[in-house]
């Protein structure tokens, strides 16, 4: 039965509530031992003697002079602590040399031991890309230290936007549907941190793009029905390494919507929010094993309905303090983005994303204490926004990613950052349709986004391993 106003009770209201070249997985820096010359007087800023001969080392280690006291020592670069001695004191006499580290810094110890900085271990992040055209699926896979690795199977195709998910640094998912819709659904698996080929999905047809989510050890795809009394109704299917996909099942018979809904996961819970068929927007927990009746109408503090633009999907995603960040095009101006956050039972109110207009479907990833948001701009620009507090945060200013020239004719996509990076964002160049990836950190996306590949690229999408 198809979901109508006057079927669906409203609930009650909420109130409220790159390069990647650089491996950070820091390699340990080679202790340099010289003999410093014999130096006249200097300058102290501890209670280390004067400095002796120079000696200058840029891999954050410390050196040592030849013996006496020790000299100044001066830190530059993004080093921790300096002791009070900069040089050693040995039994041979002479002055020890000042130490100048200009390096990644990190424990100097008096500028002796060369430690390796106190940074991230990368070794277990893991990116997967997957880019869709109608002459091949573009499967791409990115680990510090390793770089990307890409193939394009061309069996494949697809004029759409896929979902990509990981359950780790070495197994994940791509779902995307073939051919014109309705159409299979298809998947390519990562195994042993390698693309495989695309396979269809048993016995599932489809007409949209899907949306994924892990939860439980399992990559949980939801796609929309295309066929007999399926059509337009959300169907749910999981994957697991060892036991591949489930059989598909409908999350509920009344649940009807004209586009796919958002998917996120948060703690040990799904939520599915779509627009329904009477404009409303509502959403559907899956809790203990099963989906959650009745689904929940979202209302606003006035008792009136959130109304959404239901031709588009809404992204949704957990934030690490608990609950769902969803953002979605209003009925009003049906490209004006708004967000609210819920515990999928209760929400706050729906806000104007001031100065975000976007008519395709956007990307959400959770970063700690907060979230990034991508999406295409009404001008076609490819733009970024990051939300830092979480649930009662704020957004910062909307970023054009790639600079005033770079456009896209496809929606872009985001994930949380590996190494020191806070979030991964990649998107089709419509100068040559080729995906390209951005990342952020420090404040700033990258200037000169890389070229991770592909042509006749028309969708694409990102997924971290957790």
């Amino acid at each position: 039965m198809r979901l109508r106003a006057s079927t669906i009770p409203l609930a009650f209201v909420a109130i409220s509530a790159w390069a990647f070249g650089c491996q950070l997985l820091y390699d340990k820096n080679e202790l340099t031992v010289e003999t410093g010359g014999t130096g006249g007087t200097g300058t102290s800023t501890s209670t280390a003697g004067g400095t002796g001969g120079v000696t200058t080392t840029t891999s954050g280690g410390g050196t040592t002079g030849g013996g006496g006291t020790g000299g100044t020592t001066t830190s530059v670069g993004s080093g921790g602590t300096t002791s009070a001695s900069g040089g050693t004191t040995s039994a041979s006499g002479g002055t020890g040399g000042a130490t100048t580290t200009t390096g990644s810094g990190g424990d100097m110890d008096g500028g002796l031991d060369g430690d390796a900085p106190d940074g991230p271990d990368c070794s277990g992040d893991r990116l997967l890309v997957l880019g869709t055209s109608p002459t091949g699926v573009l499967c791409a896979t990115y680990s510090p230290g390793g770089g990307w690795s890409a193939s394009t199977d061309g069996l494949a195709s697809s004029n759409e936007r896929p979902a990509a998910a990981l359950l780790d640094a070495q197994t994940g998912v791509g779902v995307f549907f073939q051919g014109s819709a309705p159409g299979p659904l298809r998947s390519i698996e990562i195994v042993g941190g390698a693309c495989g080929v695309a396979a269809s999905v048993a016995s599932v047809t489809t007409k949209a793009a899907p949306s994924v989510a892990v939860l439980g050890a399992k990559v949980h795809a939801l796609f929309q029905g295309a066929v007999d009394q399926g059509t337009d109704h959300p169907f749910v299917t999981t994957w697991d390494a060892a036991n591949k996909w489930s059989a598909a099942a409908q999350i509920d018979l009344n649940v009807f919507s004209q586009a796919t809904a958002g998917l996120g996961a948060s703690g040990a819970e799904l939520l599915a929010v779509y627009g329904g068929g009477n404009d409303f927007l509502y959403g559907v927990r899956f809790a203990g094993g099963s989906w959650q009746l009745p689904v929940v109408s979202f209302v606003d503090a006035a008792m009136a309905p959130e109304q959404s633009n239901k031709a588009v999907t809404p992204a949704v995603v957990g934030l690490d303090g608990g609950g769902w960040l969803v953002v979605f095009q209003e009925k009003a101006n049906p490209a004006q983005l708004r967000w609210l956050t819920t515990n999928g039972v209760i929400h706050a109110p729906s806000k104007v994303l001031t100065g975000a207009l976007s008519s395709s479907p956007v990307s959400l990833a959770a970063i700690p204490n907060g979230a990034v948001l991508a999406f295409r701009g009404t001008d076609n620009g490819v733009y970024a926004t990051v939300l830092d507090g979480g649930a009662n945060g704020t957004w910062g200013p909307i970023e054009r990613i790639g600079g005033a020239a770079t456009t896209t004719l496809a929606s872009p996509a985001v994930a949380a950052g590996v190494c020191a990076h806070r979030a991964e964002l990649v998107y089709t160049d419509a100068a040559d349709s080729s995906v390209r990836h951005a990342s952020l950190e420090s404040g700033a996306w990258s200037t000169v986004p890389a070229a991770v590949g592909g042509t006749a690229t028309k969708g694409v999408a990102i997924a971290r391993s957790p």
